[in-house]
């Protein structure tokens, strides 16, 4: 009989995730995830119990910088994109240089 039990992934649990959970917002699977996170790595497990420890106003504090940090890094990435040019963009450009230079050739040789 084979276990169709799928690895959960501990990897990348943040803050923001710690701050959900400790607030009961976050689904079974997200939950389940936190779960087995705190259970392989202690660093988390201590992570959690420090923000439990602190008062709800200093929770919302730091969601709202962390939250805040998000977005100007997401901001800042989108500004950071390179436009991406390739020959489809670039051929009607040669074209139309193609067909000066040749025009510029045909009129040269006429005089």
């Amino acid at each position: 009989m084979t276990n169709n039990i799928e690895p959960i992934s501990t990897a990348a649990i943040t803050d923001l995730q710690l701050i959900a959970y400790l607030e009961g917002t976050l689904n079974d699977a997200e939950k389940r995830r936190i779960e087995a996170a705190l259970l392989d790595d202690e660093s988390i497990e201590q992570a959690l119990e420090g923000l439990a420890m602190l008062p709800p106003s200093d929770i919302k504090k730091i969601k709202h910088q962390l939250s805040s940090t998000l977005q100007k890094r997401i901001h800042r990435n989108e500004k950071r994109k390179l436009v991406r040019f390739t020959w489809k963009d670039a051929l009607p450009i040669l074209i139309v240089l193609g067909i000066a230079v040749l025009g510029y050739l045909f009129l040269r040789t006429i005089k």
